[in-house]
């Protein structure tokens, strides 16, 4: 008969379960999804831009060559900003002035431990 020494014994460890926040909980389940679903990489942050345009405000993707959208106010680009950075994993909005400084950022889902900041 062969020996079985080299099977780990399970009953040996102590099983510790991790209870999540529900804000948190969200998240970990769709990182968990993602990952069943073949993933196997952290899923990127998509950023979103809100920058003056022709006297308008446009709403532009990170790494976009084109706006997403255009907007006649600032308050307008924001808010569809954001409802598409919500829609995505991990988002990010990133508010200019229009002298070009960032004026304000916001950011939706959980940032990955790969990630500083």
């Amino acid at each position: 008969m062969k020996s079985l020494r080299w099977l780990p014994n399970l009953f040996s460890r102590e099983v510790s379960v991790t209870v999540y926040p529900p804000f948190i909980r969200e998240q970990v389940i769709i990182f968990q999804m993602y990952l069943f679903m073949g993933g196997d990489t952290i899923p990127r942050r998509v950023t979103y831009y809100v920058t003056p345009h022709d006297g308008k405000w446009q709403v532009k993707k990170e790494k976009g060559k084109r706006a997403t959208s255009v907007h006649e106010t600032k308050e307008e680009a924001v808010v569809e900003a954001k409802k598409l950075a919500r829609k995505s994993t991990l988002g990010q909005v990133k508010v200019q002035k229009r002298n070009g400084k960032f004026q304000v950022e916001y950011t939706y889902g959980e940032d990955p431990e790969k990630y500083r900041g």
